[in-house]
């Protein structure tokens, strides 16, 4: 037997069903979507707080991300069956993972946003994570 994409997808998640009945919204989707509504707050509070046109194209670019990342994972949701556990974990981390992502907006352009600080101390390979432990 040989294992390809398709064959791995189908044993973790079955597809949506494709017959024209109305797909059931879910605990969970509706969580993923309110995740989204406070990274849209969070931009316009990063905008409002640099009312410029650096801080319109910060916030125009980061806009993009948000949108990129939400219209994917919407995507998946829409093409998988959301009841599976497959996906149901999938959406969990992607709504956690976006929620990290959306109460690091109002630094993102900063010097040192939260998301960097714990990225950067807690990957063992950088210098920076090996000064700060020493310190």
């Amino acid at each position: 037997m040989s294992w390809t994409r398709a064959a791995c997808a189908s044993q973790l998640a079955s597809p949506a069903p494709r017959d024209g009945s109305a797909q059931p919204t879910t605990a969970v989707e509706l969580l993923f979507d309110l995740v989204y509504v406070f990274a849209i707050t969070q931009l316009s509070h990063l905008l409002i707080d640099n009312l410029s046109l650096t801080g319109a194209a910060h916030t125009a670019f980061l806009l993009l991300v948000i949108w990129w990342a939400w219209i994917y994972t919407t995507w998946m949701v829409n093409w998988f069956d959301p009841a599976s556990g497959a996906v149901r974990l999938v959406l969990v981390s992607a709504t956690l993972a976006s929620l990290l992502m959306s109460s690091a907006i109002p630094s993102a352009f900063s010097h040192a946003t939260p998301t960097a600080t714990c990225t950067c101390r807690s990957s063992p390979g950088s210098s920076w994570s090996r000064s700060a432990m020493t310190s």
